[in-house]
């Protein structure tokens, strides 16, 4: 069934809150051994966010609110990934070097590992803040245990619709390169972050209902046993104070099972996708240095 969560707007962030998480970022990456060039993506998306934290919201002009809107997610999200880590191993360090890299937008940027990376270890934390134990960077992007097994979990980015097909298929290929139960996690953000909340719902759904009938076409359920897509979105919220940046998530998950006996099981692990995730997120968030 599709889901629409929202973060409260007590547990968004202020303008001033996405500077000081942009500058916590960096510091961390820069403990962690990671080169931080002076000018790099997240730098830049947090100084346009402080350039427009001096400025009262509605005075910005509609289409600098949808800059600032989307520096915020990139602030925002990277700010998730770090909080979520303890100590990074070497593999996970070096992915974190392409948080830094790339354009403002991913719409606008050819190049699309950089967005592409920072999804996988967005994924990676919402796991870590579902409260899923034992999640591990593990091809073909993450790995979760299940008894004495795994579950391998392929998170792809959906830029656009025609690219739909080619990231399932390549999800389905890496599943059963590895020969474990999968999940496929596909995030749609590039689709829907700037619709409508009922259009965003509907968007997710279509979606994840497309990648389901890729998974039979391909004849991939003996190895797919679940499908989850899903669209944050980051909104401007106003409250006596001034306003928030508040957090919207737009869910739809699917079990695929041919044993019965799996269902149970599944269920539990796609149900703490869903609300830990999104209280989660709202906790991390209200840590953030003021």
């Amino acid at each position: 069934m599709p889901r629409q969560l929202l973060l409260p707007p007590d547990a968004g962030w202020t303008l001033d809150q996405v500077v000081a998480a942009g500058c916590f970022v960096q510091e961390r990456l820069r403990e962690w051994g990671v080169r931080v060039p002076c000018e790099n993506r997240l730098e830049r998306a947090s100084r346009l966010v402080a350039e427009a934290s001096i400025v009262p919201w509605a005075d910005i002009p509609k289409r600098v609110q949808l800059q600032v809107a989307e520096a915020a997610r990139t602030v925002i999200e990277q700010y998730l990934i770090v909080y979520a880590i303890d100590a990074p191993g070497d593999r996970l360090r070096e992915r974190l070097r392409w948080l830094l890299t790339g354009g403002e937008y991913a719409a606008a940027d050819a190049r699309t590992t950089p967005y592409d990376v920072q999804f996988e270890l967005f994924v990676g934390a919402a796991l870590v803040y579902a409260g899923i134990r034992g999640v591990h960077l593990e091809e073909p992007d993450w790995r979760i245990p299940a008894g004495e097994s795994e579950i391998a979990l392929a998170a792809k980015r959906i830029s656009s619709r025609k690219s739909l097909t080619k990231r399932v298929r390549k999800a389905i290929a890496q599943i059963r390169r590895y020969e474990l139960p999968g999940l496929i996690l596909l995030n749609v953000d590039s689709l829907a972050d700037r619709s409508r909340p009922d259009v965003a719902a509907t968007t997710v759904t279509e979606v994840l209902k497309e990648a389901r009938s890729l998974v039979a076409t391909l004849r991939a359920e003996e190895v797919v046993f679940g499908l989850f897509a899903f669209a944050v979105s980051f909104e401007w919220f106003s409250v006596p104070l001034g306003g928030v940046l508040g957090t919207r998530l737009f869910t739809h998950g699917e079990i695929i099972a041919t044993d019965l006996r799996e269902v149970p099981m599944i269920k539990a692990k796609l149900g703490l996708l869903r609300p830990n995730i999104i209280s989660s997120i709202g906790h991390a968030m209200k840590a953030v240095p003021e």
